[in-house]
């Protein structure tokens, strides 16, 4: 992990992640924990799929479900491995005097993310002093399958920037792309 060898880390990309889990994501993992268990592993990955995809992407892309389930289907990684995941993100918890990041920081968002929703996003870029956050509207969990058009522009420009080392974030430590220019 990236805080545990701050001293190499000059840039940070984070996107669709939280530094804390408040109920509302400690709720979201048990319940994914429990469809683990009880569903069957496909009707898993279709909630799972269905969960992380804007309702705009998904109802302009009607196939993209299926096409990324095709995809997972070749995924060989096991129900115990993603249960183990599941809790490590239940309870890795980086509040607190462990958690000061020094780097530039690109923090980037679906407004649309119902598995870690863009308010944490939002609480990254204010604890960490020198970030930029970028909030994709009509996106979900997945903005560089949703949008590359805008995320891998932002992610570009983040990373050859070569003033990025001295980033000054925006007033409000926060950037938002206009609605209107990508609906």
């Amino acid at each position: 992990r990236a805080i545990d060898h701050a001293s190499r880390v000059d840039r940070l990309a984070l996107m669709s992640c939280a530094h804390w889990f408040g109920p509302y994501t400690r709720q979201i993992v048990q319940l994914l924990g429990q469809a683990l268990r009880h569903f069957p592993r496909d009707k898993y990955e279709r909630m799972l799929a269905v969960l992380g995809t804007s309702p705009r992407y998904l109802d302009t892309h009607p196939e993209f479900i299926d096409e990324k389930l095709g995809r997972v289907q070749c995924d060989l990684t096991s129900r115990k491995a993603i249960a183990r995941q599941l809790r490590c993100i239940g309870f890795d918890d980086l509040g607190g005097p462990r958690y000061h990041i020094a780097a530039p920081t690109l923090i980037i968002s679906g407004r649309h993310d119902v598995l870690i929703p863009s308010r944490y996003a939002e609480a990254m870029a204010r604890d960490i002093s020198n970030s930029r956050l970028v909030i994709v509207p009509d996106c979900g969990h997945n903005p560089l399958i949703e949008k590359p058009e805008v995320v891998l522009p932002e992610i570009k420009r983040f990373l050859s920037d070569a003033s990025a080392a001295k980033f000054v974030p925006q007033p409000a430590m926060a950037y938002q792309l206009p609605i209107e220019e990508f609906v």
